[in-house]
C-alpha cells in the first residue's frame, strides 16, 4: 500500500464550493418497497472532506505521501442523494460484502453490478453502487449519530468475518471504493475505515485484493426524474 505520512495542512482553510444540485430521492413506492424489506435510509448532502472535518467529524490527517494528494481528495464530494442500507448487524451471509474480500476492484465492481441487477428484478426503482470515499464518510457518520452504532466495528460482523478468514480478525475492516487515485503513478483506488476513534482514508493497487477490503454497496435512487430539492 501507499507510505502514510502525517500532513499537517490538509484540512486547513478549506472550504467546498456552492451546493445548488438538487437531492436525489427514491420515489415512494420504490421508499416503501425499501423499508419494508428493512433497508435503512440516509441522505447524504454534497459534502468534502474539509467540510465533514469542519463540522467536527473526526478524520485522520494522516495521507499518503504526496504533494497533489490532499487537493485530490479535498475536491471528491459525496453525492447528493439518499441513500439505503442493509442493516450491518444483521446482514445475510451470502450479502456481496462478505464475498467481496480478497477480490480485485474490477471484481468487485462486477459484483456490484450483478447485485444491482437482482435488485432490479424486486426493486426496479433502485438500484446498487460502489460510492466514493466521502460518501462513506458522511454516511458512516450519519449512522454513528443516529443509531449510536459504528458501520465499522459491529461485533456480529467482526465475528463473521473471523469465522470466513480462519483467522482472529483485526477490529477494523476498509470498505473500499472503485474511485481512482489520479496524483499518484500506478492503479490505486482509495478505502476507508475507523479506527482509534476516528475516520482513516488509504489507498490499495486495484488490481490486488486484500483480506481486510471489501465493498459495502449503496442502494440509490434509479428513476429518472428523481430529483427534488
Amino acid at each position: 500500500s501507499l507510505m502514510i505520512e502525517q500532513n499537517k495542512n490538509f484540512f486547513n482553510g478549506r472550504e467546498g464550493g456552492e451546493q445548488t444540485e438538487e437531492i436525489e430521492r427514491f420515489s415512494p413506492a420504490t421508499l416503501g418497497a425499501l423499508e419494508q424489506r428493512g433497508r435503512k435510509l440516509y441522505t447524504l448532502t454534497g459534502k468534502t472532506i474539509p467540510q465533514l472535518s469542519g463540522e467536527g467529524v473526526p478524520i485522520s490527517k494522516e495521507w499518503v505521501s504526496h504533494k497533489d494528494v490532499d487537493d485530490e481528495i479535498g475536491r471528491l464530494q459525496s453525492r447528493r442523494s439518499q441513500v439505503a442500507i442493509e442493516d450491518i448487524g444483521a446482514l445475510p451471509e451470502n450479502y456481496t460484502l462478505f464475498r467481496s474480500f480478497n477480490k480485485s476492484v474490477p471484481e468487485q465492481i462486477t459484483m456490484v453490478k450483478n447485485a444491482s441487477h437482482q435488485l432490479q428484478q424486486d426493486i426496479p426503482g433502485a438500484k446498487m453502487i460502489i460510492g466514493n470515499p466521502v460518501d462513506y464518510l458522511e454516511l458512516a457518520w450519519e449512522v454513528r449519530k443516529t443509531t449510536g452504532r459504528n458501520l465499522f466495528q459491529t461485533e456480529s460482523f467482526i465475528r463473521f468475518l473471523s469465522k470466513l478468514m480462519r483467522r482472529k480478525f483485526k477490529q477494523y475492516w476498509f470498505i473500499r471504493t472503485d474511485t481512482p487515485l489520479e496524483s499518484v503513478r500506478g492503479s490505486f483506488a482509495f478505502a476507508v475505515t475507523w479506527y482509534s476513534e476516528e475516520f482513516h482514508i488509504s489507498a490499495w493497487p486495484r488490481q490486488e485484493g486484500n483480506h481486510i477490503m471489501g465493498v459495502f454497496p449503496l442502494i440509490v435512487p434509479a428513476e429518472q426524474n428523481s430529483k427534488s430539492k
